[in-house]
């Protein structure tokens, strides 16, 4: 079997494609939060996944770095996709890229006070919510984005500024491709194709042109090397990788260690949608569900060597450690309500600021 463990709110990465799409899976995957992994309770022996590891706490993370070394214990040879210890934020991924020069471009902390490269834009460390700013060309500018993300609720200390890299092609179309990684197999998964320098569904392009781009893509595979060793600078064995292409060139968005999948052919199609979106689609999913097999089959046969049977693994967390939990659990859940509070509360504010950009700019 395959655990996954993610955070109690994103366990929809995975288990909703399990359900859905991937539901060939159903049989030797589970997907279990890490709130009840940690619970005190004994574990399954089997291969492991630890996903959204930008999501835990401090605590957390110590506990997950004792559950791999317990997994070793057992058998070396057991898959245990991605490590704490050796996983980089998405700031100091972003530099170790562009020291590498793997990118044209890095990124820095607001709270810091080194130089910054202009333009940039503003967006959290931690989470995926995109762009929280539009293109800052001046600090004047990133200080009134950096003010407005303090009232939606982010925090000072988890907000990057990143250089803005312009990747639109001649005809001023943005392409974002997706791979997946899962162990050593690089699936590609989607190109999203927008006028908008944030290619999110919202804007997708969708006419039969993109369509077919996007099953090319699947189909050829054409950047794994250089999607390999990205994974192995992040440290990441299991995720989702966002880049662009400037001048045919890739350049790295970041790397999602608990990403929704997608469950699109379980349902009807957008009807903005062409058919082709289909083909490239089901090639996706097939390939991520042959590289989880695999994953499978090597804990199995790890499992086997080692005489492990139906072992059951037993994590130790002291008594001090699951107070530390239930306090950072709290204040996580506490700083997302406050944010949430803040997002109700400045909504009309930020409507009315909208609309005066858009009248200024006319």
């Amino acid at each position: 079997m395959i655990h996954v463990l993610a955070p109690r709110g994103g366990l929809f990465g995975i288990g909703d494609f399990v359900k859905t799409d991937g539901a060939a899976l159903a049989g030797i995957v589970t997907v279990t939060s890490y709130e009840d992994a940690f619970a005190g309770k004994p574990l399954p022996v089997g291969g492991y996944i630890f996903a959204g590891l930008d999501q835990l706490t401090e605590t957390e993370t110590e506990l997950v770095a004792r559950l791999h070394r317990v997994l070793t214990d057992v058998s070396p040879a057991l898959p245990r996709l991605n490590h704490p210890d050796r996983w980089r934020p998405r700031g100091d991924l972003l530099n170790a890229a562009f020291e590498a020069g793997i990118n044209t471009f890095g990124s820095t902390r607001v709270s810091a006070s080194s130089r910054r490269r202009f333009p940039v834009f503003l967006r959290s460390e931690s989470e995926h919510s995109g762009s929280l700013s539009p293109i800052l060309h001046t600090e004047a500018g990133l200080a009134r984005a950096v003010v407005a993300a303090l009232l939606r609720g982010y925090r000072f200390r988890d907000l990057l500024a990143v250089e803005y890299c312009h990747t639109a092609d001649g005809e001023g179309v943005f392409h974002k491709y997706s791979a997946m990684v899962v162990g050593p197999h690089v699936v590609p998964r989607s190109v999203t194709t927008s006028r908008k320098w944030v290619t999110k569904i919202g804007g997708r392009i969708t006419d039969p042109a993109a369509a077919r781009a996007e099953r090319e893509y699947v189909e050829g595979s054409p950047h794994e090397q250089w999607l390999r060793g990205v994974a192995a600078l992040g440290g990441v064995e299991y995720g989702r990788i966002d880049y662009g292409l400037r001048e045919g060139r890739p350049e790295l968005w970041e790397i999602n260690t608990n990403p929704t999948i997608g469950a699109q052919l379980a349902k009807p199609l957008p009807n903005a949608w062409p058919e082709g979106v289909v083909p490239g689609n089901r090639l996706s999913y097939e390939k991520i569900c042959t590289a989880m097999e695999d994953i499978n089959r090597r804990a199995v046969a790890a499992l086997e060597a080692a005489g492990a049977g139906a072992r059951q693994l037993h994590v130790p967390v002291s008594a001090g450690e699951h107070s530390r939990l239930r306090r950072e659990r709290a204040r996580r859940d506490r700083l997302f309500s406050h944010r949430t509070a803040l997002m109700v509360a400045t909504a009309p504010l930020r409507s009315l600021y909208r609309a005066v950009r858009r009248a200024l700019h006319r």
